[in-house]
């Protein structure tokens, strides 16, 4: 029972509770990090008079849905009970970052930690008092505990005043590795804005486990760190890159060191520049056959050279792709072509699919994926004319099994215009009887028209969201209760959006 409540007990606790972990765990400190931290003006005599019962550390997990009034008096000074019962440190499998730093910050700022002034100064010094514990902790968690499965060095969060020190204060290049902790690491997560190189080198080392890598925000970091982190992988599964602005060659070329293992892949919000490697940037990713789902969204300038290595490999096992890009300058033809090889290519296998982009640069992209596509249960996509409108209902026609339908999901000045009494009837005529979740978002309808496409559709919708017109809010939820009635169904609950003057989302959740 202790083991597991102390794998990731900063998860376990809630916000009110997770600084009297620091307490805890600074009770492990050795006694020359302890005698370092005293000559701050941080008030850890405060700390060193607590004595807890052997069990009180595991009721802070426990007791993480009282009030912080109610916690606050299980961690006086006046209690005079023993504690070192377990070693917890010890039991530490998961450790975030962000927070750790969090939960320092929290207890420095708590119970007097820090003098009154330091608190109103918020000074640059006060936050490097934070960092040093910050640091000693990490220390104290990389010594003791006999495996890290998962591990997040994620700063995106992290207040500006820490967030130029903190990776300097818990490089893991600079702490020993004696024990082995993380040659297990399963999850490895580098997020924020700071120089990985070293990092990236020293974990090459010694971290050949890694099943899922997530890497964000390359700043001034070599990509050849990277590259060797790929490589010595046995058996490599997701691999996701975000807010890379470095060239990507080398680095998705190393995925073919884990053809064999890699299932998953997401490139997200990443910059393809006009370099001569541009357009060999995808062969490799082609070679990895095994995939099963496939992310390239949100990125800049993909073109269809970029693609062609994609338009013509073989994913046999893939099940979901997602892609999107913005919108391309006059100079820049879109992928079109390659879009629909790769979706012609999956032979009817796909069955998650978002295509959330303008499409006005993909004609007749949806008439295809309604052709090739018929085992789909997922689709989204922006919908912003009245052909893509056609070409959806073909979708609907011809795609049965459709369990999460999602148009426009964030409000965008669309082409659309005022839709017709017949479309949304008609829409609902052709709904797969599958469908439990809908959400038509900027299509604004009328209450008539509302009530029409509900008494056409035949699926037993769980929740649905649309847009409605202000001046007409009552109607809607009587329509919406009258539907419910006349079908032995009942209003979960509603949730009213207002997005301008004159129209507002509406979501709605039912139950049988």
């Amino acid at each position: 029972m202790i083991p597991r409540l102390w794998k990731n007990p900063f998860r376990l606790t809630s916000n009110f509770h997770s600084e009297k972990l620091i307490s805890v765990y600074l009770r492990f400190l050795p006694e020359e990090a302890k005698a370092s931290l005293q000559m701050m003006p941080i008030n850890l005599e405060l700390q060193s008079n607590l004595n807890f019962q052997r069990d009180s550390a595991s009721s802070l997990l426990i007791q993480s849905n009282s009030s912080p009034s109610q916690s606050n008096s299980t961690l006086t000074a006046s209690t005079q009970i023993t504690f070192n019962y377990f070693n917890y440190p010890k039991f530490l499998r998961e450790l975030d970052v962000d927070e750790l730093y969090y939960a320092v910050r929290k207890w420095c700022f708590c119970n007097d930690n820090i003098p009154v002034l330091s608190k109103t100064l918020l000074s640059y010094q006060c936050e490097r008092q934070i960092l040093l514990i910050l640091q000693e902790l990490f220390k104290l968690f990389m010594r003791s505990s006999e495996r890290f499965d998962y591990l997040s060095l994620d700063i995106k969060t992290v207040e500006p005043l820490g967030r130029d020190d903190i990776i300097g204060y818990i490089s893991l290049p600079g702490f020993p590795e004696e024990n082995g902790c993380l040659r297990q690491l399963k999850k490895f997560i580098s997020r924020g804005y700071y120089e990985k190189h070293q990092i990236f080198n020293s974990m090459a080392l010694y971290c050949k486990n890694i099943q899922e890598l997530t890497v964000e925000d390359n700043d001034s970091t070599n990509g050849d760190s990277l590259v060797d982190l790929i490589a010595v992988q046995r058996n490599l599964r997701k691999f996701t890159i975000a807010d890379w602005w470095g060239c990507l060659l080398k680095i998705v070329q190393a995925l073919t060191t884990q053809i064999d293992t890699l299932v998953y892949v997401e490139i997200y919000c990443c910059h393809f520049y006009e370099l001569v490697d541009d357009s060999r940037t995808f062969e490799g990713l082609s070679l990895c056959v095994n995939l099963e789902t496939l992310k390239i969204e949100k990125c800049h300038n993909i073109t269809g050279e970029i693609m062609q290595p994609l338009a013509i490999a073989t994913f046999s096992k893939l099940r979901t792709f997602h892609f999107s890009t913005f919108i391309y300058p006059d100079d820049i033809d879109s992928p079109c072509l390659e879009l629909s090889a790769m979706i012609q290519n999956t032979k009817g296998r796909l069955e998650n699919l978002s295509l959330d982009m303008d499409l006005s640069n993909y004609p007749k992209i949806i008439k295809t994926c309604a052709k090739n596509c018929p085992n789909l249960n997922y689709f989204k996509a922006k919908i912003l004319s009245h052909d893509e409108i056609k070409q959806l209902l073909e979708l609907l026609e011809n795609c049965r099994k459709l369990e999460i339908l999602k148009i426009n999901d964030r409000y965008e000045t669309g082409r659309v215009g005022p839709l017709s009494l017949e479309l949304l009837p008609y829409m609902g005529h052709l709904i797969p009887p599958t469908l439990k979740y809908l959400k038509i978002y900027e299509w604004t309808c009328t209450p008539r028209e509302l009530e029409a496409f509900l008494n056409s559709c035949k699926a037993r919708l769980k929740k649905m969201s649309f847009m409605c017109l202000e001046n007409s809010k009552s109607y809607y939820l009587e329509i919406i209760k009258e539907y419910a009635r006349n079908n032995n169904r009942v209003v979960k609950g509603y949730k009213k959006t207002e997005e301008w003057d004159v129209s507002f989302k509406l979501s709605i959740e039912f139950y049988d």
